[in-house]
C-alpha cells in the first residue's frame, strides 16, 4: 500500500480542482475558438485581420510563458491565470480545425450542416455529429 503520510485528502482535493480547471477551460476554449473562427471566415476585413493577429500572437507564445505573463504581469491569481492561458491556447486548436471543416463541404451547404440543428434531435447527437471528421469532397 502506498503511504501518503496524511496527504491523501489534499491530493484528492487537488485532483478535483484540476478536473474543474480543465473542464472550465475546455468549455471557454470552444466558445472562444468558435468566435475567432467565425471572425476569421468573416467577410469583414477588420474581423479577419484581428483574428489573424490573435492567432499569430498566441501560437507564437508558449503556454507556460503566457501563464507566467498573466500571473506576474497582470497580477491575476494562479487559478484564473491558468484558466485564461489554457483557454487561450486551446482555443487556437478549435480555431484551426473549424475553417478546414467548413472548406471541405460544398458551398452553401456548409453553414447548414455545421450550425443547423434539426428539430427534435437530441442535443448530444447534434454535438457528436459536429465533432466527427468530415470526409473531403472528391
Amino acid at each position: 500500500m502506498i503511504d501518503l503520510q496524511g496527504y491523501g485528502p489534499r491530493l484528492i482535493e487537488g485532483a478535483g480542482v484540476t478536473i474543474q480547471l480543465a473542464v472550465l477551460s475546455l468549455i471557454l476554449a470552444i466558445i472562444l475558438g468558435l468566435l475567432t473562427a467565425s471572425a476569421k471566415m468573416s467577410r469583414n476585413w477588420f474581423l479577419r485581420r484581428t483574428a489573424t493577429v490573435y492567432t499569430t500572437l498566441i501560437r507564437g507564445v508558449p503556454d507556460l510563458v503566457l501563464m507566467m505573463l498573466l500571473f506576474l504581469a497582470a497580477r491575476l491569481a494562479l487559478t484564473p491565470s491558468a484558466i485564461f492561458s489554457i483557454t487561450i491556447t486551446a482555443s487556437i486548436y478549435t480555431l484551426i480545425s473549424m475553417p478546414s471543416r467548413q472548406a471541405s463541404l460544398p458551398l452553401g451547404l456548409s453553414s447548414a450542416l455545421i450550425w443547423a440543428r434539426p428539430s427534435g434531435a437530441p442535443l448530444w447527437r447534434w454535438i457528436a455529429a459536429r465533432l466527427k471528421p468530415v470526409k473531403p469532397m472528391a
